[in-house]
């Protein structure tokens, strides 16, 4: 049958092809006029994070391309297969988000963000079966109809299995470091309650399943307990059992299970108790100076020290029974630069990997050993400075040090939640916004099994105060931001892993298990 000259299969291609074009047009318009936030959401997708430079200018130009294709008889068909192969890489590139990507980005493309990702695919899929129809169409004979059919099914496995190579591609880019292009779920965190300490020389202590506690730089032995909830709160005078008249100068204290840590690794002493007492007694006095330790299991600590032929960082292991051992590794904390500030970092210790984690301050890189300071390995973050800038001050006085402004940070600060390093940087990725730094501080996530990035979420200011310290428990977050203790809550849909779903306790074990004195 013939209109005018035209075939009805013909008119009917022509109308399912300006389906098409307008479709492409709107889509691509919509990406050109909001270019910079388009390529902000693609560097943020897991798939094209390592493309976010290339795919944002390709897509919008091939749309437009396949829409002035369509225009024209000659070039219609060729068109229809290039819209078929676009339509089943945009639909794979859904379903690869919805089911393999660690966390499910914002969608983007004008009115088509007020649609969900299962709706895009609808959407999608109510597209790819026009273009199917479109070319089907002509087909006047079996054979015919069957080389189309082949040639779809080609396409199909083609657009899909593209998708999947740059998904494998894009992965390993990020895992590799190469790129810095961060990843941002939506709605990560929730603020839930805020308690006013007065005072901005708080620290945290640790946290047990029912309470948060801090000390006190400029009331050291005062013990601050605040339920998880914030509704109560309680201080409390630590007692020294047996005390030999320590001449204190920087006591830290932590809290592990039903323990009581004091320490001061200047004095030096370590002193323990049960935390319902709050009494404790000493258990190592002057055999090791230390900066930083870490409880370990079976009554050890983990110390951060400096080396006494020249005083350099090192990393070393306290073994307290009937008397008590020091261990040093020299070997572990790799010199680059003057051995003092380059290899300043955070000691933690992880129970759920029974590890021992030390994160560099300023390179990316962190290392994994176990409870006897073996190393395990060394992971890279994020962040592309693997060489320590540093701008060292030299003072008048003789020996004296200090860092200037030029130096560069990588890591803030640290934490660990199961298998999970938080690390707060100061540093902004591809595609990211220098206002955000003014509202809020980033920090990043990583799988410490894997070795691998998975993403990372705002840190929100509390009336313009930054977070200072943080600390991650179950779905909860609690970080201290000038005088005040902010909780956050956890989006289990941003955060998918089965450790952010229940509040179990980084120290349930313990708690099982208390330590005999």
């Amino acid at each position: 049958m013939k209109i005018k000259g035209i075939t009805t299969s013909e008119s009917l291609q022509r109308l399912l092809a300006w389906f098409l074009i307008f479709l492409f047009v709107y889509t691509a318009v919509s990406k050109l006029l909001e270019f910079g936030k388009f390529r902000l959401q693609l560097g943020q997708s897991p798939l094209l994070t390592a493309y976010a430079d290339t795919v944002a200018w390709m897509v919008p130009g091939l749309e437009l391309l396949l829409a002035v294709m369509l225009c024209f008889a000659p070039t219609r068909r060729p068109a229809l297969y290039g819209s078929f192969l676009l339509m089943v890489m945009f639909t794979s590139y859904i379903v690869i988000i919805l089911n393999y990507a660690d966390f499910v980005p914002c969608s983007c493309g004008g009115v088509l963000e007020d649609l969900s990702w299962s709706q895009h695919i609808i959407f999608n899929s109510f597209f790819i079966l026009l273009t199917v129809v479109a070319i089907l169409v002509f087909g006047n004979t079996k054979s015919q109809l069957f080389k189309r059919s082949i040639w779809l099914i080609s396409l199909a496995a083609l657009g899909s299995l593209s998708m999947i190579l740059l998904f494998l591609g894009s992965e390993n880019q990020v895992h590799r470091n190469n790129g810095f292009t961060r990843r941002y779920p939506h709605h990560p965190l929730l603020q839930k309650n805020t308690i006013d300490l007065e005072y901005n020389s708080f620290y945290i202590a640790g946290i047990t399943l029912d309470s948060i506690y801090l000390g006190n730089y400029t009331a050291p032995l005062i013990l601050t307990a605040i339920d998880r909830k914030f509704t109560g709160s309680s201080k409390s005078k630590i007692h020294i059992r047996d005390d030999h008249g320590y001449r204190f100068k920087a006591i830290h204290l932590q809290v592990l299970g039903d323990k009581l840590y004091v320490g001061d690794g200047k004095v030096p002493v370590i002193l323990r108790g049960e935390l319902c007492s709050r009494n404790v007694r000493e258990i190592m006095y002057n055999r090791a100076y230390f900066d930083q330790m870490a409880v370990l299991p079976s009554n050890d600590f983990a110390i951060r020290t400096t080396r006494s032929t020249n005083g350099e960082l090192t990393l070393g292991k306290l073994n307290i029974g009937d008397t008590v051992s020091v261990s040093l590794q020299d070997k572990l904390l790799k010199k680059q630069r003057d051995g003092i500030f380059d290899l300043d970092g955070f000691l933690l210790y992880s129970n759920s990997l029974d590890a021992i984690v030390y994160t560099y301050r300023y390179r990316n890189s962190y290392l994994m050993m176990n409870k006897d300071l073996e190393f395990l390995r060394e992971g890279k973050l994020i962040d592309t400075i693997s060489e320590a800038k540093l701008d060292i001050l030299y003072l008048t006085s003789p020996g004296e040090r200090k860092l200037g402004p030029k130096t560069v940070t990588v890591t803030k600060n640290a934490a660990l939640f199961k298998k999970y390093l938080f690390a707060q940087s100061p540093n902004l990725g591809k595609y990211e916004s220098r206002d955000m730094l003014g509202q809020a501080s980033i920090i990043d996530v990583y799988d410490l099994r894997k070795n691998t990035y998975v993403f990372s979420f705002y840190l929100y200011h509390h009336r313009d105060e930054k977070a200072r310290e943080f600390l991650v428990d179950g779905n909860q977050l609690f970080a201290l931001m000038g005088r005040y203790l902010v909780s956050f809550q956890l989006n289990p849909n941003s955060f998918s892993p089965e450790e952010f779903k229940n509040i179990s306790g980084r120290y349930q074990d313990q708690d099982r298990k208390p330590e005999t004195e």
